[in-house]
């Protein structure tokens, strides 16, 4: 059976990693975008995995209750928004262990899961997250230096091939991001987020369709920003791409395009679960 998950990386605007780094500031909050998503989840009858920044569980406890009463799950984004491959081991496992514990503490829920910031996993990130008692990862997002921002492939010695986006270790399971590749786009991810907003619908789509066809498992991920209804800030000194990053397609734009990759999902014949629930049955089963 194919199998598609709907996510979340609960983070504010001040949280962009661009932003982050570069333009550091009080920024307005936008995460009225979690809330719209949950609405929208609910008309939809789909279940989701939010994964959030440890350094926000108590902010947004409310916000995370609700999705836990409404039987989404909840995942870790990292302590805070920092890339793991730019921390030592032992910097990514006290956040690791001391964001689980947060988590856990504040809602009373035990987080499986984890997705780093920006991707930005090496092969020791994924060994360490393992280490942190973690069931599953999908923090491998497998493209060129065409986008080195962003993760990349791994090679993970030791993990065996269930399919061809997921991989296992002793009970732990890492399911890769969606990427299309072909001789005329390259390394094009079909996941959503910023590429599903950011080109051209008949591009995007020409790519999620070459991918669905041949693919038994799809990831799609957003963030609250992206369906906010706030307007973004004005940055000085951002440059025009990165502008566009935080401005197009948001809001009402955006759903149009998900309810299209939904409507493609069905066609293919893909079941809507949770990255948790397929791992627990993987755990079970030799191969998907």
């Amino acid at each position: 059976m194919k199998k598609a998950f709907f996510t979340m990386d609960v983070e504010d605007f001040s949280d962009i990693t661009s932003i982050k780094d570069k333009y550091p500031g009080d920024y307005p909050s936008m995460m009225d975008g979690f809330d719209v998503f949950l609405d929208y989840l609910d008309a939809k009858n789909i279940k989701a995995t939010f994964f959030i920044l440890a350094e926000r569980v108590e902010q947004e406890k409310e916000l995370l209750l609700k999705a836990i009463s409404k039987g989404h799950k909840i995942a870790m984004h990292g302590y805070d928004h920092v890339l793991p491959s730019r921390l030592t081991h032992d910097e990514f496992l006290d956040r690791l262990v001391k964001g689980k514990k947060l988590i856990k503490d504040t809602l009373n829920y035990d987080p499986k899961g984890f997705r780093a910031p920006a991707f930005g996993v090496n092969e020791e990130s994924i060994k360490t997250i393992q280490e942190a008692g973690f069931l599953y990862d999908t923090s491998i997002l497998p493209v060129s230096s065409n986008y080195p921002s962003y993760g990349h492939s791994l090679e993970l010695a030791n993990f065996v091939s269930k399919s061809k986006s997921i991989k296992e270790n002793n009970g732990f399971f890492e399911f890769v991001m969606p990427v299309s590749h072909s001789k005329i786009f390259g390394d094009f991810p079909v996941g959503g987020g910023i590429f599903a907003r950011l080109f051209p619908k008949a591009i995007f789509f020409k790519n999620l369709k070459k991918y669905l066809k041949d693919s038994d498992l799809y990831s799609f991920y957003c963030h609250p920003f992206e369906l906010s209804n706030v307007d973004a800030p004005k940055i000085k000194g951002q440059k025009f791409y990165e502008r566009m990053y935080v401005t197009k397609c948001r809001g009402k734009e955006f759903f149009k395009r998900i309810d299209r990759i939904i409507s493609l999902l069905k066609e293919n014949g893909f079941e809507f679960s949770d990255y948790e629930t397929l791992s627990n049955e993987l755990s079970n089963k030799p191969n998907l």
